[in-house]
C-alpha cells in the first residue's frame, strides 16, 4: 500500500503562499514527503526534519536528521500517527481511492475539538486547494485563544 504522494505534482510556490504566515522569513527548506493525508514532511538547510500538519496547522521539528526521521518511522505509532495507513486502508476498501493531484482531506481539520480521525471525517479533496484552504483557515485563526467557539462560512 502506498502512503505517499509524488510531491513533485505540487505547485509548492503557490500553495506556501498560504502558509507564509507560519513560516519565519528566513526558513528554507526543501520538500521531501507529501503523505495521502496532505500533510508534509520537509527537511531544512541544516538537514532537520520538521512537518507541516495541515489539519492542525503546525509546522513542528520531528527529527534531528534523515537517519533519526528513518529510525523514528520504523516504530508502528509513529508511522500510525505520521501516515495513516489503517485509514488509508479503511477508505481504499469502500473504493475511495485517490487520483492524480488528490490527497485524503478533514471534513472537520483534526486541529479543531470536533474534528476526527474518522471516515467520516473524511473527504477525497484537490491536493492544491485542500493545502490552500488550510493555510488560510489556520491563518485566520491563528490568534484565536482554544476553547473559543467560532463560526466558519465557507465561500464556494
Amino acid at each position: 500500500m502506498d502512503l505517499i504522494i509524488d510531491a513533485k505534482l505540487v505547485n509548492w510556490k503557490r500553495v506556501f503562499r498560504h502558509w507564509s504566515w507560519l513560516f519565519e522569513k528566513s526558513t528554507t527548506f526543501n520538500v521531501w514527503i507529501l503523505t495521502k493525508f496532505g500533510d508534509l514532511f520537509v527537511h531544512m538547510d541544516d538537514g532537520s526534519i520538521f512537518q507541516l500538519d495541515t489539519g492542525a496547522g503546525t509546522f513542528e521539528h520531528i527529527a534531528k536528521n534523515k537517519d533519526e526521521f528513518g529510525q523514528l518511522i520504523d516504530t508502528d505509532i509513529n508511522l500510525a500517527l505520521w501516515f495513516m495507513p489503517s485509514l488509508i486502508s479503511q477508505l481504499e476498501s469502500q473504493n475511495k481511492v485517490l487520483k492524480t493531484h488528490q490527497c485524503y482531506g478533514f471534513i472537520t481539520p483534526t486541529g479543531l475539538k470536533e474534528g476526527s480521525y474518522t471516515i467520516e471525517n473524511i473527504k477525497i479533496v484537490d491536493i492544491e486547494e485542500y493545502f490552500i484552504a488550510m493555510g488560510d483557515l489556520w491563518n485566520h485563526l491563528k490568534n484565536i485563544p482554544d476553547g473559543t467557539k467560532v463560526t466558519l462560512e465557507l465561500e464556494r
